[in-house]
């Protein structure tokens, strides 16, 4: 350690410094030695940074110039970046109204909807919202349009998998054996 420190700074105050938990050869610099090389190299890497800020600092005190004298180049990117936010708006919006009518003409059909594209004009979108791929607000207007437009609509029952061990039952049924006039008319429905 070095005495020559441990004089300069005052006992009481080296003593603070070794309570604080610091080791005496993180401070004893006064007699360390820094070797030529590693001086040079730190040397030259703070003067590069020091250009690079330099440089940085000129760059940003042209370009606050350059929007300050073209206010006319100012104003006009104001302009296209509002209607960017503006078009970005627009097309989030379409693309919302898109799947709503999908998910509603989905919904009509799986209802037994005949025509969910006549249906569709009588459903409010605007009250309807999305929330992770569900359609919220249509169960009442769905109502509504049922008992509003009860011709328009056929009963749906869900078909119960008569074998449910085995998946190809299509396959395993004779042709000869299915009612093709009702599967007709159950299509065009």
């Amino acid at each position: 350690m070095s005495e020559r420190f441990k004089a300069k700074i005052g006992d009481d105050l080296y003593q603070q410094i070794l309570d604080k938990g610091v080791k005496p050869s993180q401070f004893d610099f006064l007699d360390g030695y820094i070797p030529r090389e590693r001086y040079n190299e730190i040397s030259e890497k703070n003067k590069l940074n020091e250009a690079k800020l330099t440089d940085h600092e000129k760059q940003s005190i042209e370009i606050a110039n350059l929007l300050k004298g073209n206010e006319e180049f100012k104003a006009k990117y104001d302009t296209l970046n509002n209607k960017y936010k503006q078009d970005l708006s627009a097309k989030d919006n379409e693309i919302l109204n898109i799947y709503k009518n999908t998910k509603v003409r989905e919904a009509l059909k799986d209802s037994g909807a005949k025509h969910p594209d006549l249906l569709l004009s009588k459903v409010d979108f605007n009250t309807l919202t999305v929330d992770n791929d569900r359609l919220l607000g249509f169960e009442s207007q769905l109502e509504k349009i049922k008992t509003d437009y009860k011709d328009l609509f056929v009963e749906v029952t869900k078909e119960t998998n008569v074998n449910p061990g085995n998946h190809h039952t299509r396959a395993n049924q004779n042709l000869d054996d299915i009612n093709w006039e009702q599967r007709l008319n159950d299509l065009i429905k």
